[in-house]
Order: structure tokens, then C-alpha cells, then sequence
């Protein structure tokens, strides 16, 4: 493993989740109030479902796990030192 400076949180967000603005924008904030904890956040960026206007299903988005990273909490800190804090805790 390769040390980084960026951490992947997995498994803690689905699909349907990420949908609805007012939640979306939520869920950043808890995230950011909690992962701010082991230092500074130089970037926090958790994918959301893309729209596809050929699909009907929740609103034209697509909830497949096949939209690249959808479901993950990727994480950069400025410190190496403070993602591996972050990683193991």
C-alpha cells in the first residue's frame, strides 16, 4: 500500500441517499464536521448518482452501483500524517 494523503471511505452512503439536494448537502456537512477531527480537509468530494433522462426510476436517476465511486467518501488531507490518523480510526 502506497501511503496517501487521500483516504476511501466505503460502504457508508447507498445510491438513494445521495439524490435529494437538502440531503446530499447534509451528509457533506456531517462528514466534513466529523473527518475535520484528525486535521484539515484540503477536499471532500462524494459522488452522486448521474441523471439519465432515458430512465424513469426515482426521478431520472440512475441508482446503479455501476456510477463510478457513487456509494464512497474520498477524502484529501493535507498531511499524510493526518490521513493515516484518520485511516485507523
Amino acid at each position: 500500500v502506497v501511503p496517501s494523503r487521500v483516504i476511501v471511505l466505503t460502504n457508508i452512503l447507498e445510491p438513494e441517499d445521495l439524490i435529494i439536494d437538502s440531503e446530499y448537502k447534509e451528509i457533506i456537512e456531517d462528514i466534513r464536521s466529523e473527518v475535520t477531527k484528525f486535521g484539515l480537509i484540503l477536499n471532500l468530494e462524494v459522488p452522486r448518482p448521474y441523471k439519465d433522462s432515458s430512465l424513469v426510476l426515482c426521478e431520472n436517476f440512475n441508482l446503479g452501483k455501476s456510477n463510478h465511486g457513487v456509494g464512497k467518501v474520498f477524502i484529501k488531507f493535507y498531511t499524510l500524517t493526518q490521513a493515516k490518523i484518520a485511516r485507523f480510526r
